[in-house]
């Protein structure tokens, strides 16, 4: 469903830094290791003298079942939200930044919230979002409080939550109940027997 782009395939996608380096990483359950784009490493290694790339024996695929070239191993420090995480990266040409799979996923995540768009760890929430040009759910909020005439409709400003990370199509979805910020005013008439 939905088109690959530029930089968002569909998916789901958190912000992470390897060394102050920042990456966009897909969330891939069916993944089962942790996958570090071979362009990311070249611009590790030149500022890291510890990027030391290990060799590795694994035969990779990827979703389609084609063979993956992998250049070896790398242990690095991520940092995701306020927590670094110690992970063993294999690193090979993907077209992603980076790929958080299984391995990392039993390691360290206790929940996967796609709801609210969170990974849960036992120390800290890790905010994500969905990403590509799949049609999407999100919920907005009213930017003001909305006086609306009765039988009338109006454009309001909303705030969309990760609207940076949207494709151009998306469905609006009320996810929680808030406090009522429209207030319709005009003559209602009740007709006897009807509600």
């Amino acid at each position: 469903m939905g088109n690959t782009c530029g930089i968002w395939d569909n998916g789901f996608y958190t912000k992470g830094y390897l060394q102050n380096l920042s990456l966009t990483i897909l969330i891939d359950n069916g993944s089962t290791s942790s996958i570090l784009n071979y362009k990311i490493y070249r611009q590790l290694a030149d500022v890291l003298k510890n990027a030391i790339l290990e060799p590795s024996t694994y035969k990779l695929f990827d979703v389609n079942g084609n063979p993956l070239c992998s250049y070896g191993t790398l242990k690095q420090k991520l940092l995701l939200g306020t927590a670094d995480f110690n992970t063993e990266f294999l690193v090979c040409d993907i077209k992603q930044d980076a790929i958080l799979g299984q391995d990392f996923l039993l390691d360290h995540i206790d929940k996967i919230d796609y709801k609210r768009q969170i990974l849960s760890t036992k120390n800290t929430d890790i905010r994500c979002w969905i990403g590509g040009e799949a049609n999407a759910i999100c919920r907005v909020i009213a930017k003001e409080t909305v006086t609306l005439p009765g039988k009338s409709k109006m454009l309001i400003p909303v705030i969309i939550e990760n609207a940076e990370h949207l494709g151009p199509l998306g469905y609006v979805d009320k996810t929680q109940k808030r406090k009522q910020n429209i207030t319709s005013l005009g003559n209602f008439r009740s007709t006897p027997g009807r509600h």
